[in-house]
């Protein structure tokens, strides 16, 4: 919805429309998949969790100036958060015009494994609930 309305009302007219489009998707679905799991896996400490890695991802995701100017920490922690493959594959699909396919792989395997993860995580806490007994309401 946000980047039709970047194309159609706003006149963004990215060098590869299709490409920004798969990168647009993919780093929505794996955010989501990520937070979700963090908030079922742990729930207020997943959020919290969540809430830091967003922050870290401001400085550290060179999405806002180049990781070259940035501290020590930020350079180290850069390849490691998901924010650096989306600011990387929308440069490339929108000015740059170089391939990210790499940076599509590496969110569509944070977007499955986090997916796995939540689902294993939600398993668990379904397996601690206590069981109804349909039978006996029944009567």
């Amino acid at each position: 919805m946000a980047y039709s309305a970047m194309v159609g009302f706003l006149g963004l007219n990215p060098v590869h429309p299709w490409a920004s489009l798969l990168m647009v998707i993919c780093i929505s679905v794996a955010f989501s998949n990520l937070v979700t799991f963090l908030s079922v896996a742990a729930g207020k400490v997943g959020n919290f969790i969540a809430l830091l890695l967003l922050i870290f991802q401001l400085g550290g995701s060179a999405g806002t100036y180049p990781i070259e100017l940035s501290n020590g920490f930020f350079m180290a922690i850069h390849s490691w958060l998901p924010a650096s493959y989306a600011v990387h594959g929308l440069r490339e699909t929108l000015m740059i015009g170089q391939s990210s396919v790499t940076d599509i792989w590496v969110l569509l395997v944070i977007a499955v494994v986090s997916a796995l993860l939540m689902i294993i995580a939600y398993r668990i806490r379904l397996s601690k609930l206590p069981k109804i007994d349909y039978e006996k309401l029944a009567q």
